[in-house]
């Protein structure tokens, strides 16, 4: 015999997630802010190849052992950005995100609308930023060095001995700088439209706030009638301020 279920036991969608997806439906333009998400804010041990067993079994199959050895990994489309550039086809759209992996430009979108402000693996740059030029693509240098020994590791064409590579405080803005121009483009076409902009923010953590969190919120707290803020993360990085009009969908 089967005991009849309480009302109180259906699930039932957070009123903030059907308040969230309405303001993501009357938007006119979107901005799809994201970041490497939990795992680093958590502190996960990218060498640990234990804590890989663990936590990601279903990428063993591609024989990867660690955090550190999915940097650059040749990844399929995954679910996860296909939905994302199902929404952004939707509206005007822009994507700014602390992510390198090139991930939302695998998966189909505009790499002229999809701005990495500390740049990403597909290009690294000399360690000395000697010149605006002193950076190459991963496949002009794969295709130019046959990277078998340590001597093969790439140095900067002007000799300055520095190694390709990306580098925080030595960054080479220009890197990103056509990007860059087409954000604040964005940014101001959204600001003269006077239209509904939503700022979908996805596990974007407390690092480096400068770049995606605090952006962000100013935004919200400036222009509150045009841009809405969606947050999207977990534990303190699902915190807001609470003068801002927002959603915190933790």
């Amino acid at each position: 015999m089967f005991k009849k279920a309480s009302i109180d036991a259906v699930p039932t969608v957070h009123p903030l997630i059907d308040e969230a997806r309405s303001a993501i439906n009357e938007a006119d333009f979107l901005i799809i802010s994201a970041a490497a998400g939990s795992s680093a804010s958590a502190e996960f041990d990218y060498t640990s190849k234990e804590l890989f067993k663990t936590e990601y079994q279903p990428f063993l199959k591609y024989n990867i052992k660690t955090l550190y050895a999915t940097i650059g990994f040749p990844w399929p489309n995954t679910p996860t950005y296909q939905e994302l550039l199902k929404l952004a086809k939707e509206k005007q759209w822009f994507v700014i995100t602390t992510n390198a992996d090139g991930f939302f430009i695998k998966n189909g979108l505009d790499a002229n609308k999809v701005l990495t402000p500390q740049g990403n693996y597909s290009k690294i740059q000399c360690s000395k930023n000697c010149s605006d030029n002193s950076y190459r693509s991963m496949d002009e240098l794969v295709e130019k060095y046959s990277l078998t020994k340590f001597s093969d590791i790439p140095k900067c064409d002007n000799y300055c001995f520095g190694m390709n590579m990306f580098l925080g405080e030595s960054f080479n803005d220009s890197i990103v700088k056509h990007e860059k121009t087409n954000y604040k483009a964005f940014i101001q076409e959204t600001l003269n439209s006077g239209k509904k902009v939503v700022i979908l923010e996805l596990l974007v953590g407390l690092n480096t706030p400068s770049l995606l969190r605090w952006p962000n919120e100013r935004k919200n707290e400036n222009y509150p009638d045009i841009f809405k803020l969606i947050r999207i993360s977990k534990g303190p990085s699902s915190t807001i301020p609470t003068d801002n009009r927002q959603f915190n969908c933790n």
